[in-house]
C-alpha cells in the first residue's frame, strides 16, 4: 500500500510539474542520426500547428492538448517516417488522418482516450505502433491492423486487456508484443496463431488466466517456440499430463496461413532483388556488346556517349 501511494505521489508530481512550467513557444529543430526533427512537446497546443517546416522526417507532439487531427492534417507532410502523439488528452483522429503519411515507420498514440480506435486507418509502412494505455481498446471487438505486413512492434500495455484482440488476420512481420500490466484472464493459445514471426513476448509474470489447462497450452507454446521475453509461469499445481495440450484443428489452420504469408512474402522479397540484379546484368551485357561492335549497334543512342571515341 504504502509503495501504491507513493507511485501515485510521484505521478502527480510529475503532472503538476508539466502542467505549471513554462511551456515551449515554438517548435524546435534538430538532427538525429541523419534525420530531421521537430520537437513540438510540452507547448500546452490545442491544435496541429501550422507553421511546422514541410520537409521533417520526424515529428514530437507529446504533452500537448492537441483536440482533432482531420483527415487534411498531414497532407503537406508526406516525408514524415516517426510520429509521436502520446499524451494528448482528448485526442480525436478521423479515419483517414493518417492516410497521407505513406512512409511512416514508427506511431505513437500512447496513453489517449480514443474512441475509434478500430476505424482509424494506419499507413501499410508502419513497423512500430505505440497503444500502451489506449483502454478503448478493450471493449473494442476488433483492432484491425492486418493489413501492416511490415509491423514488427506492438505495444498494448496498460490496456486493460482481458484476452488478445482479433487483429482481423495474420501479422506475418510481428516479432514483440508488449501486453505487461493487463489481466488477460481470458487469454487463448489460439491468439497466438496468427502471430507465427513472434520471437519476444512481453506479459505480466504470474497470469491469470481462468483455464488452467490453457494456461498451459500456452506456456507450452512459448517454450516450444523459443518465445522469450518476461518469465511466464501458470503458477499452478496442475501438470502438463493433466491436460489434454494437443493444439486445435483451427490453430493449426491459422498457423500455416500465417507461415504461408511468411513464405508469400519472403519469395516476393527474393524476387524484387532478383530482378534487379537480372536488369542490372543485362544492361551490363548489352552496353559491352555496343560498344564492342561497329555500325548500327554505335548509333544507338544510348550507347552514343561510349562509342564516341571508337
Amino acid at each position: 500500500m504504502f509503495k501504491l501511494t507513493t507511485f501515485y505521489f510521484l505521478y502527480f508530481l510529475v503532472i503538476q510539474d508539466h502542467l505549471h512550467a513554462d511551456p515551449k513557444t515554438k517548435c524546435e529543430y534538430e538532427t538525429v542520426t541523419g534525420y530531421s526533427y521537430a520537437d513540438c512537446s510540452e507547448m500546452r497546443l490545442t491544435e496541429f500547428p501550422k507553421d511546422i517546416k514541410q520537409n521533417i522526417e520526424g515529428l514530437f507532439l507529446t504533452w500537448n492538448f492537441i483536440e482533432v487531427l482531420h483527415n487534411d492534417t498531414f497532407l503537406n507532410y508526406s516525408s514524415i517516417k516517426f510520429l509521436y502523439l502520446d499524451r494528448n488528452p482528448g485526442l480525436i483522429i478521423e479515419s483517414f488522418a493518417f492516410a497521407p503519411l505513406t512512409k511512416l515507420n514508427v506511431l505513437d498514440i500512447s496513453h489517449n482516450r480514443i474512441v475509434n480506435i478500430s476505424n482509424i486507418h494506419l499507413p501499410t509502412s508502419l513497423k512500430k505502433l505505440y497503444l500502451s494505455g489506449v483502454t478503448t481498446i478493450a471493449s473494442s471487438i476488433e483492432l484491425p491492423i492486418s493489413s501492416l505486413r511490415e509491423l514488427n512492434y506492438l505495444d498494448l500495455s496498460r490496456c486493460e486487456l482481458n484476452r488478445i484482440p482479433s487483429f482481423g488476420g495474420n501479422l506475418p512481420s510481428l516479432e514483440a508484443l508488449n501486453l505487461t500490466t493487463n489481466t488477460l484472464e481470458n487469454f487463448k493459445v489460439d491468439n497466438l496463431a496468427f502471430l507465427c514471426q513472434l520471437k519476444k513476448l512481453y506479459i505480466s509474470h504470474d497470469l491469470p488466466v481462468r483455464n488452467k489447462c490453457e494456461c498451459l497450452k500456452i506456456e507450452k507454446w512459448l517454450q516450444d517456440q523459443s518465445i522469450t521475453g518476461s518469465f511466464f509461469s501458470c503458477n499452478n499445481s496442475i501438470r502438463v499430463g493433466d491436460c489434454n495440450a494437443t493444439l486445435s484443428a483451427s490453430f493449426l489452420k491459422t498457423y500455416e496461413s500465417c507461415k504461408s504469408d511468411v513464405m508469400t512474402k519472403k519469395f516476393f522479397y527474393w524476387l524484387l532483388i532478383g530482378c534487379g540484379v537480372f536488369g542490372v546484368c543485362f544492361s551490363c551485357i548489352v552496353l559491352y556488346i555496343c560498344c564492342h561492335r561497329k555500325g548500327l549497334f554505335c548509333d544507338v543512342i544510348c550507347c552514343r556517349c561510349f562509342c564516341k571515341n571508337r
